[in-house]
């Protein structure tokens, strides 16, 4: 009776993370990254999936250096670490510039690191509240619901890279336009990371 109960859990567990991937469908690929999206209610999911060189600690460096955030975050204004509370748990902030007459766009989130086993990193970010960043009205406060890295070594300075984003949309971008800059932001940002990490060997 166990085994059967332990087969089936097992057969469960295999069907569920099929057809969670099943959902997924393959919209782009450019660069050594193929993009997908998946639709979560009124908002888009966007995943980038690529194999990067380099080791998780370059990983980890570089997506957690604000002083470097300028050479990957496309249309960067500033970035800054507004606390750290642990060393796997950071609270950051970002300001992205938007074209006129639309606001800037505004991001404070938490990233937390996860080691899920001896070769599989997990960084989880989303938004966050924090005291000492105030809401202005000169700026769109964007809602991270989720932002992940899953990182797993495929080999000796082999990293196969998951990127996922859902962010919700607000102020004057339509729907259509925010979707198409989606699809490319995962290209640019890992190949973005790839550099950066090129950039830590010389």
């Amino acid at each position: 009776m166990k085994a059967i109960l332990v087969l089936f859990f097992i057969s469960f567990a295999i069907s569920s993370q099929s057809f969670a991937n099943s959902c997924w469908k393959s919209v782009k690929q450019s660069r050594g990254v193929e993009v997908f999206e998946k639709k979560i209610g009124k908002e888009t999911a966007f995943r980038g999936v690529a194999t990067l060189s380099g080791s998780k600690k370059d990983f980890l460096q570089v997506i957690h250096d604000t002083s470097r955030w300028k050479n990957w975050v496309e249309n960067l204004k500033s970035g800054e670490l507004i606390e750290k509370k642990s060393d796997s748990h950071h609270i950051f902030r970002q300001v992205i510039g938007t074209p006129f007459p639309m606001k800037d766009r505004e991001a404070v989130f938490e990233s937390k690191i996860q080691q899920l086993n001896p070769t599989t990193t997990l960084v989880e970010m989303k938004s966050v509240e924090h005291p000492s960043v105030k809401r202005s009205t000169n700026r769109i406060r964007v809602e991270i619901v989720y932002s992940r890295y899953h990182m797993e070594k495929m080999g000796e300075g082999k990293l196969r890279v998951t990127f996922e984003n859902l962010s919700k949309t607000s102020g004057s971008i339509p729907q259509f336009l925010n979707n198409w800059a989606m699809r490319s932001y995962p290209i640019s940002l890992l190949n973005g990371i790839q550099r950066e990490i090129n950039q830590l060997k010389k």
